[in-house]
């Protein structure tokens, strides 16, 4: 079941890439379906420690982000990401970790060194790098904590499940606004919300849902995480409300750049781009506002 709810999480990314290569990318369509591939094949044919290789790719989009064109960079990074991810629960379920409380107390440290830069960067594919660092930190902060509780849990997953949801929609939105007068920086995207509403509002949505706005999918990982911190030390929930407060920070300038500025003129988007974008700010939208429906599914994995 596990290797099943991984292989569908790789899936979700790798449509919206699809559609996006085939209508604005056609160079790289076809480098996207190895990523695919070799992800499927680390897990479901392969020992779960054999993952940890997709760390390599992850180190990648650090050094080489001018050279990876955002077709590639957004499989790398999503794909890459949720490996990670398969690997980390792997080790947190099967290995007995030591200092788990330093462990969680670096992860939110490295999450606002990350978010202060995020916060100031103004390229929107370096962007993308530290917004995918700073979600995947959160799954091993997740994990950390869901270990010192002595169960895993749904809170071992959740966060990579509703990351996926809403950091999928978040590529893929911000890849079509800015690719589409080929735009590198955020200040060159004010007033896009405007040219392709069936993009924008659901590339708000997803900046909204990662900034852990309530009613979204991503505030139920924030307050799962807070509930079981605070049973742990109340220390530790203060200093994961102050890491969250600054992520608002980091996503909302998304909102605020894509909203201000002139109106620009509407465009007609692709059906299968747009299609996409709306299934994914629905479910985002849906597993806010009925969180049992999440716990439900995620009980049933592990």
């Amino acid at each position: 079941m596990l290797r099943l709810f991984f292989s569908i999480l790789l899936l979700i990314p790798f449509i919206g890439e699809l559609f996006y290569a085939l209508h604005y990318d056609r160079k790289h369509f076809v480098w996207i379906f190895p990523t695919l591939i070799i992800s499927l094949v680390f897990v479901n044919m392969l020992p779960g420690f054999y993952s940890a290789i997709a760390i390599l790719p992850l180190v990648a989009t650090i050094f080489f982000w001018k050279k990876f064109p955002l077709t590639i960079l957004t499989s790398l990074s999503m794909s890459s990401a949720i490996i990670t991810s398969f690997f980390l629960l792997n080790v947190y379920v099967n290995k007995n970790i030591k200092a788990l409380t330093i462990v969680g107390v670096l992860s939110i440290a490295v999450i606002a060194f990350l978010g202060i830069y995020a916060i100031f960067e103004e390229d929107i594919k370096k962007f993308f790098i530290y917004s995918n660092f700073i979600q995947l930190i959160f799954v091993m902060l997740d994990l950390s904590i869901a270990k010192l509780k002595g169960e895993i849990g749904s809170l071992g997953t959740i966060q990579i499940f509703n990351y996926v949801l809403a950091g999928s929609l978040l590529f893929i939105t911000l890849s079509i606004l800015s690719r589409d007068d080929k735009l590198p920086n955020f200040n060159n995207l004010e007033g896009l919300y405007y040219k392709n509403p069936l993009i924008g509002v659901p590339a708000v949505i997803a900046a909204a849902s990662l900034a852990g706005l309530p009613g979204l999918n991503l505030f139920v990982s924030r307050w799962l995480l807070f509930k079981e911190s605070f049973t742990i030390d109340p220390i530790i929930t203060v200093f994961e409300i102050f890491t969250t407060l600054m992520l608002f920070l980091v996503y909302f300038k998304i909102i605020y750049i894509l909203i201000i500025g002139p109106i620009s003129k509407r465009e007609k988007g692709y059906l299968s781009l747009n299609t996409y974008a709306i299934i994914l700010a629905v479910l985002c939208i849906i597993f806010g506002l009925i969180p049992q429906l999440q716990f439900y599914l995620l009980e049933k994995i592990i």
